[in-house]
């Protein structure tokens, strides 16, 4: 995944940039990919960018794959799994609910905790400068 943005801020070794919408998502905006966003690389791919510049943001696409699974699979097991058993043990919808809400609460947790302790996700953007 290739996306264009402009160097909004820079720090020390930490640069926002401002990713620009996509042309073709625009139109649609049903999901957030038509909307401005910011991210922020932190290390030697922000050392050389200064506030204006025109980057190129790239992305591997298993990184991608990587990311929707632990992001949209993972707590959506979590919370099928936690319904089935939860009612299989309780014959209480009510009850097998609130486990699988739980469940999915917890399973973005291990997400997030794993996200930050791994780094592996994020030490594969790739950015450079654009004419």
């Amino acid at each position: 995944m290739k996306e264009k943005g402009v160097v909004t801020e820079r720090s020390g070794e930490k640069a926002v940039i401002t990713v620009d919408k996509r042309e073709a998502c625009a139109k649609c905006s049903a999901c957030r990919a038509g909307e401005e966003r910011r991210v922020s690389i932190t290390g030697a791919d922000a050392a050389p960018l200064e506030p204006g510049d025109r980057v190129e943001v790239t992305v591997e696409g298993p990184v991608m794959m990587a990311a929707y699974i632990l992001l949209y699979i993972v707590p959506l097991l979590a919370f099928v799994a936690a319904i089935f058993l939860t009612y299989l043990l309780s014959r209480s919808p009510l009850t097998s609910f609130a486990a699988a809400v739980a469940a999915t609460v917890i399973a973005y947790i291990g997400v997030g905790i794993y996200i930050r302790r791994k780094r592996s996700l994020v030490s594969v953007i790739t950015v450079k400068k654009v004419p």
